[in-house]
Formats: C-alpha cells, sequence, structure tokens
C-alpha cells in the first residue's frame, strides 16, 4: 500500500472514531434532559448553613429533587415561652412530597436560637422572628417567639419529648416526667411494658356493632404506636398504684379542681401535675366517632372528644400556665382563659404524685 493511500484511510478511521465520540455525546445528553436522569441544580452556596452538604437536598424521591412552593406552620397560633424553654414548630411542605430541606433562622439569637429542624431555643427575655425558608430562598415563612420573665412559680421538671418511640404516648410521657421530677428512677417503655393497662383498638363485633374499652378503663391501642389513641386519668393512677410504694410517695388523682387550687396545692410545693388538655390548648369539640364500651349491660357509650393531649403543668403566673407539652416543648406558655377552657372540655381531670412527709 502506497505512503498516499496508507493516510487516506487513517484520516477516514479518525474522522470515523470522532464521529462516533460526538454522537454518543449527544445522546447521553439527550438522555438526561429526557427525565430519566434528573439534572438538580445546586442551592447557591449562601443559602446553606455551615456544614450541610448539598446532596442532602436530593436525598429522598429516587434522587428526584421535589421543591417546595409553600410552608406552613401548623402550631404557632402563639409561641410563647421563659428562658430556658423550647418550642418545637411544627411545618408542612407543598406539594407534600416535596423533599426541599428549609434553613432555619432567628432575627434576635440572642433572645433565642432554633436549630435546623424548627426547634426554637429561649435564651433571654424579649422577642425574635424565627424564618423557614427554602434553600432556593423563593418561598419563607415566620413567627414571633416571645419570651416572657421567669415566673416565681415554675419547676424545673424533666423534659421527654414523644415523637419518635412514643407517637401517641402523651399520658406515659407527661407521667414519666413528673416521676422522674420527684425522684423515681423510670423510662417511659418500662412505665408503659410494665404498668399500663392496654385494650385492642375499638373494632365492629360479630353482631355489627362499633364497639371498645373504655378510657377511662384502659389505653386504647399501643401508645408507642401510631394507631394508639388515648386514656384517661384513673388508668394512670391505676398503673401507678401497681409499683409505687405508699410509704413513700401519694398518688392523688382530681376531678373538677379549679386550676388555681391545683397550683397552689402543688406547683408552689414543686409537684407537677399531670394535666389533660388539648393540643396547644385548641377548643376541645366533640367528634363525630362514638363506640358502645364493650361489656356495658346498659349500652354506655363513649364519644371521643378532639383535640385531646396530656401535658404536664409545671408553673403558673397572673396571665399564662406553663406546661412540659411532650410534643411542642419544654416551659410553653399557654394563656390561662384557653387552658381553662381544655382543662373544662376534657372532664376536668389531673393526677400527681408527691412524696410522704
Amino acid at each position: 500500500m502506497s505512503i498516499k493511500k496508507l493516510m487516506e484511510n487513517t484520516a477516514f478511521s479518525v474522522a470515523y472514531a470522532s464521529a462516533a465520540i460526538i454522537l454518543f455525546i449527544i445522546s447521553l445528553i439527550l438522555f438526561c434532559e429526557s427525565g430519566t436522569l434528573p439534572r438538580i441544580t445546586a442551592p447557591s452556596a449562601p443559602s446553606l448553613p455551615v456544614g450541610t452538604v448539598k446532596e442532602e437536598a436530593v436525598s429522598k424521591s429516587d434522587g428526584c429533587f421535589i421543591p417546595a412552593t409553600g410552608i406552613s406552620f401548623d402550631n404557632v397560633r402563639y409561641v410563647r415561652t421563659v428562658p430556658g424553654g423550647t418550642y418545637r414548630i411544627e411545618f408542612s411542605l407543598t406539594p407534600e412530597n416535596s423533599n426541599e430541606m428549609l434553613y432555619w433562622r432567628s432575627i434576635n439569637p440572642a433572645v433565642a436560637t432554633v436549630s435546623q429542624d424548627g426547634v426554637i431555643t429561649a435564651l433571654s427575655k424579649g422577642e425574635s422572628i424565627i424564618i423557614a425558608e427554602s434553600y432556593n430562598r423563593k418561598i419563607s415563612r415566620s413567627t414571633v417567639i416571645k419570651v416572657g420573665e421567669m415566673p416565681p412559680a415554675i419547676l424545673e421538671a424533666p423534659y421527654i419529648n414523644q415523637l419518635r418511640d412514643f407517637p401517641n404516648g402523651c399520658e406515659s410521657c407527661s407521667t414519666v416526667m413528673a416521676l422522674n421530677h420527684v425522684g423515681i428512677d423510670i423510662t417511659t417503655e418500662e412505665f408503659i411494658e410494665n404498668y399500663l393497662d392496654m385494650s385492642r383498638l375499638p373494632y365492629v363485633n360479630d353482631k355489627g356493632k362499633y364497639v371498645g374499652a373504655s378510657p377511662w378503663e384502659y389505653f386504647l391501642g399501643d401508645p408507642r404506636l401510631s394507631t394508639g389513641l388515648c386514656c384517661y386519668a384513673p388508668v394512670i393512677g391505676n398503673a401507678l398504684e401497681k409499683f409505687i410504694d405508699p410509704e413513700e410517695y401519694k398518688v392523688t388523682e382530681h376531678y373538677n379542681v379549679p386550676l388555681e387550687d391545683l397550683c397552689r396545692d402543688y406547683i408552689t410545693k414543686n409537684i407537677p401535675i399531670i394535666f389533660w388538655g388539648t393540643m396547644y390548648m385548641k377548643e376541645p369539640y366533640l367528634m363525630d366517632w362514638t363506640w358502645q364500651i364493650d361489656g356495658a349491660e346498659d349500652g354506655e357509650t363513649f364519644t371521643w372528644v378532639a383535640p385531646m393531649h396530656c401535658l404536664l403543668l409545671v408553673g403558673f403566673d397572673d396571665e399564662y400556665y406553663y406546661f412540659n407539652d411532650p410534643v411542642a416543648g419544654k416551659k410553653v406558655a399557654y394563656t390561662k382563659a384557653d387552658t381553662e377552657a381544655a382543662y373544662e372540655g376534657l372532664y376536668k381531670q389531673a393526677v400527681t404524685v408527691e412524696p410522704v412527709k
């Protein structure tokens, strides 16, 4: 083969290979843009707090980034606490399947700080605005946190958050906080597993009737499960009586006792109060959910009061009652009017545990 012919064949091979490479690159680009391999633009650097990994924003939904178009705060009718208190903002995104992360900040961190999961920590008296915004800074939501003076009557009781392990365990968590405060060493899991009387959830029996146990006698379901329901004061009182030494501690169930009297008789003596009310002290109401008490001969029924909740009452002043709220935070302030309405709606019931003198 001549030199000229060899050079012509070599040039053709190089050109062919180059064309093939170009076609492959074009195909890859078209494949990516088709949505099979979604392209994700990382948030700009100024939007990210120190230590944040950009890839976290695309960790859900098979790697597809679903931006948020709206942010809602679900429990900020008012947010008030005292120095040392905490408050967890319950938020949701629109659309519901959005996996965009939020960046939280406080405009006055000397008064209150906020973690990157929306938990406020109060540091000193004053006000601050808490802001949650999308990492691309296209949407945001804010609320005011008010930190008041420390009231003269407030207890430093331990705090237990129910959300991770006890999604419906507000009664058990509040009880264990009270027990730990007076010196009884027990965990929420131990209390539930060993002492709490539990019954099955309401069900349709073989006669086609919707029946179930009474929350005055049992916890309905399991407080460790999302399907659990609730129990009332006698159930907690009975659980406490099973293991507390009556020579060392006194258990008292309270019914129809004014809150001011309970606070005077117990909070001022360093005894917290296990309190039945509503979530965030919202107005209580009867749900259209009734069942016949299983085994009751007189056809007794139970109707669900919502949004039922149990908290630990730890303090009071002229305007507020203060709670260790298992879903909201420590030393959370609720107005006296709202608290008393919630207390009455849940049948004015409470339980205390106090050392025997």
